[in-house]
């Protein structure tokens, strides 16, 4: 009677490492099948059988079989490999800052293996691209990357990116002065976003603005005779 003995009979693989075993006796005239290729092949060097994963996970049987010969039967034994997804480190860091003007990618990505597909989302996953979000504006928005590749199990992280608001800047050319009707006066307004103006009093005087500069005008309705004075 054949004899065939396996050093293992059964195995898991994580994707894309492999794993061997060794046929103690019988060494010749052997051949090795896989039950499904997608999941596992095998193949043979002496009396060595490795097995390599495919990039479907599951369950496979490896058949090694030894040929009838004139005095020896053939005899069948099975290695059953478990095969499992390979796993994809991803390390997310969103960015958080405050208003510069200038573009920012919204996340920092660092993923092992280098070359899995990187893409992201930004309307809660109900669709993905592969170009870096961008953030500029004072704002603050949630980002899903997701990271995939073939034999291996996806991966997701959800961040929030943020820029803060700056503090504003503002200057004036001036900042009093004396006017005597029915004459006005204008100082010039620099700093940060749109200017506008009031009057805390438009009985006294109205101010207008156009573009960066301030008009303060007195009030027709004091009725001063023309020689009103009034200082702002």
């Amino acid at each position: 009677e054949g004899k065939l003995t396996l050093s293992s009979y059964s195995g898991t693989l994580t994707y894309p490492n492999s794993t061997s075993f060794t046929i103690n006796e019988n060494t010749t005239n052997i051949s090795i099948t896989s039950s499904n290729t997608n999941i596992a092949t095998a193949s043979l060097n002496g009396n060595t059988v490795t097995v390599k994963p495919g990039t479907t996970a599951g369950k496979v049987t490896i058949t090694v079989t030894t040929e009838e010969t004139i005095n020896y039967t053939s005899k069948t034994a099975t290695y059953e490999a478990t095969v499992k997804n390979g796993s994809i480190d991803l390390r997310v860091t969103p960015y958080t800052g405050t208003y510069d003007g200038r573009q920012h990618n919204a996340v920092t990505v660092n993923v092992t293996p280098s070359d899995a597909k990187l893409e992201y989302s930004t309307n809660n996953g109900a669709s993905y691209n592969t170009t870096m979000p961008i953030i500029t504006n004072a704002s603050s928005f949630t980002v899903i990357v997701r990271a995939s590749k073939v034999g291996y199990k996806t991966e997701s992280s959800t961040q929030t990116t943020k820029v803060n608001k700056a503090n504003g800047s503002l200057s004036l050319s001036s900042y009093s002065g004396t006017i005597t009707y029915p004459n006005s006066t204008s100082f010039t307004a620099s700093g940060t976003g749109s200017i506008s103006a009031w009057s805390s009093n438009t009985g006294v005087a109205t101010v207008s603005v156009s573009g960066n500069t301030v008009t303060v005008k007195i009030s027709w309705s004091r009725k001063c005779n023309n020689n009103c004075k009034e200082r702002i």
